[in-house]
């Protein structure tokens, strides 16, 4: 089904609401999609890690961020930690201590401790972060590439800043108010929307941009088998 969907000849059922048949025949791989590299090759280990900031906690195993930027500065180190990387992007397979998120809470404004004042975070393996790292710096590269970005992204990509959603959101603002029209505007906060993503909603839209089913499949595995630590 999930080719079929892919390669648009997928026939939804006649009971499928009609926003679901939209969103399926959206679903359907551009022409020409580029391919997304299928492992974590020692070079694109190390340019992520040059990136990665120093300080950046990692998860239960406090292996923090600073001992695989160390690492990458040595060939033989980097080979084998880009391997240990691959495994999972290759095959899907997700390692036991990558299913152990350690939970935190941060403060949102510099002291203010009430519970409506904290935000929470899971903090999983360094590793594991760098291959979903990978898995969205290239799907936003084949989009880019195939030009199938929505024309109102603008987060993560070269030349545009998500602060000019903004001076578009100011922009017609007035221009509703100069033309004394109505207009309904929705700005929509959606709070801890990030674990109510669809799952097989997220595996089509990725697969579209390119990316390969394993890869994908061991980021949903190492989400779905989560134990949370406190």
């Amino acid at each position: 089904m999930e080719n079929a969907v892919l390669q648009g000849y997928y026939a939804p059922p006649p009971s499928a609401s009609h926003y679901s048949k939209l969103f399926l025949k959206h679903c359907v791989a551009p022409l020409g999609l580029p391919t997304s590299n299928d492992q974590v090759s020692t070079a694109d280990h190390c340019k992520g890690w040059k990136r990665a900031k120093e300080r950046t906690l990692g998860g239960r195993s406090w292996i923090i961020f600073a001992i695989y930027k160390a690492e990458a500065t040595d060939p033989v180190l980097a080979a084998l930690d880009a391997s240990q990387q691959s495994v999972g992007y290759v095959t899907g397979f997700s390692f036991p201590w990558w299913q152990q998120g350690l939970d935190i809470q941060l403060l949102k404004r510099s002291g203010k401790i009430g519970t409506t004042s904290l935000r929470m975070i899971s903090c999983t393996e360094p590793d594991q972060i760098m291959n979903n790292e990978k898995i969205g710096k290239d799907a936003m590269w084949n989009g880019e590439r195939a030009k199938v970005l929505a024309w109102d992204n603008y987060g993560g990509r070269k030349g545009m800043r998500a602060v000019e959603v903004n001076q578009n959101w100011t922009l017609a603002n007035d221009h509703i108010r100069g033309q004394q029209a109505r207009a309904v505007i929705i700005s929509n906060d959606a709070k801890g929307c990030f674990d109510r993503i669809a799952h097989v909603v997220a595996i089509l839209a990725l697969r579209r941009l390119g990316i390969p089913r394993t890869a994908i499949m061991s980021m949903i595995i190492t989400i779905l088998q989560m134990q949370h630590y406190i």
